[in-house]
């Protein structure tokens, strides 16, 4: 007789049950250390400057304002744009889809924030709600139409006088 050993269905699944704990764990700490070097802008002040942090809210409200509809008439510390610059997936990434977009100020973890909150317009839900955390440390501000130009102005909490960026759009609509 021939005496040829194999693994048992018990020794299999505890072999996989062990094997896929040390895979999630493996998983954790990579998650972690990637985490870590490719966080938010915000936790890695060190490396991203605040006119940085600036420059890249003025380039997505230029996307904003150059695709928008419609505009309410700027209100401090509110804008409200309807038009079709949607952001969309964990990428951000940009779609032609009807939307309204509203820039305000909120308050996170004791710190306010510019928050980009967006809406979609082309289902028959509200649940469609998104919300981004676009600038931290932002006291106030304010968005003015001259001509050809937005600007829009930013109050820092560490600043007393307001930092200032010209907007040039080349479409879109005026208040």
């Amino acid at each position: 007789m021939n005496a040829s050993r194999a693994f048992t269905l018990l020794e299999l699944l505890l072999a996989t049950a062990i094997s896929a704990m040390l895979m999630v764990g493996v998983l954790s700490v990579i998650t972690t250390l990637g985490a870590d070097s490719v966080g938010p802008a915000e936790s890695r002040n060190q490396r991203v400057s605040r006119d940085e942090i600036l420059h890249r809210w003025t380039q997505l409200l230029r996307h904003d304002l150059g695709h928008a509809r419609t505009i309410e008439p700027p209100v401090e510390n509110t804008i409200t744009l309807l038009g079709y610059a949607a952001l969309t997936g964990p990428a951000r990434d940009r779609v032609h889809r009807p939307v309204e977009v509203v820039y305000e100020l909120a308050s996170q973890a004791g710190r306010s924030w510019v928050v980009r909150r967006q809406r979609a317009l082309d289902t028959l839900t509200n649940r469609v709600t998104e919300r981004d955390l676009v600038c931290g440390g932002v006291r106030a501000f304010r968005l003015t139409h001259t001509e050809k130009q937005w600007r829009v102005q930013v109050w820092l909490d560490e600043d007393p006088q307001p930092v200032q960026h010209t907007i040039m759009v080349e479409r879109g609509v005026t208040p």
